[in-house]
């Protein structure tokens, strides 16, 4: 298994999606001119099974359309404008990108617990197809027990972290279970105590989403190892 990667304090939450469309080709190459080494994203799977990068699992926030991701083909997906003008990406086209502006990458999976095995499959495959050799491996993370599992069980070698939005009653065990290497944790749950217990169990510890400088400081000098953001301007201070 691939150790988890030299990660930067500062990881661009859907790209610089502060002023740009989330989850597009703009956003992750603007978060790349200003500085960003790594950016976040979100992965789901089409009706027809090809993997885009969209948050909601349906268009409507984010698009010209409406209606779910998983009833959609790629092509349907394809016909509508994300933010000013964008497309939704495919895994495919995001890897391109990520070689071009030599990013790092955290794929958050959003799965669909009745495709839940295909999509983890078709993620796996792509990955080990298609990702640059000039980028650091990605790190894998989703807030479903069930798709991390399938990922242990699929025999991915690339590190996961597990998403919380609360403190996980029994977090270090359920790391520990799941193979993690990183907990993702809404920064309002990540106390001095908990960061300390996560840390100290050998695991890296990630705050979502800060856009406070005030903020970002007291959660690094408690020792967290990374924060995500939409403002990564806000958040050039603390960049590595």
């Amino acid at each position: 298994m691939f150790s988890i990667p030299d990660l930067p304090k500062i990881i661009g939450h859907r790209g610089s999606s502060i002023d740009m469309p989330e989850n597009t080709e703009i956003s992750f190459r603007r978060a790349s001119e200003l500085g960003a080494k790594w950016i976040e994203c979100d992965l789901q799977l089409t009706a027809d099974h090809k993997v885009v990068i969209i948050h909601d699992n349906t268009i409507d926030r984010t698009s010209t359309g409406s209606g779910k991701v998983a009833n959609m083909s790629l092509e349907e997906l394809k016909n509508y404008r994300y933010g000013n003008g964008e497309s939704i990406l495919t895994l495919e086209e995001l890897i391109v990108i990520l070689g071009e502006c030599n990013l790092g990458a955290n794929l958050e999976l959003k799965a669909n617990p009745a495709t839940r095995e295909i999509f983890v499959e078709r993620v796996l495959s792509i990955i080990d197809d298609s990702w640059p050799l000039n980028c650091p491996h990605p790190l894998l993370s989703s807030d479903s027990v069930p798709c991390l599992k399938a990922l242990r069980d699929a025999g991915s070698n690339y590190p996961v972290g597990l998403i919380s939005h609360f403190w996980p009653f029994d977090c270090i065990e359920q790391l520990q279970n799941l193979g993690c290497v990183s907990l993702h944790l809404n920064y309002k749950e990540a106390t001095p105590y908990r960061v300390q217990a996560v840390k100290q169990a050998g695991f890296s510890l990630l705050c979502y989403t800060v856009n406070k400088c005030e903020v970002a400081e007291k959660l690094l000098k408690d020792g967290v190892d990374s924060i995500f953001t939409d403002d990564i301007t806000v958040m050039k201070a603390y960049m590595d």
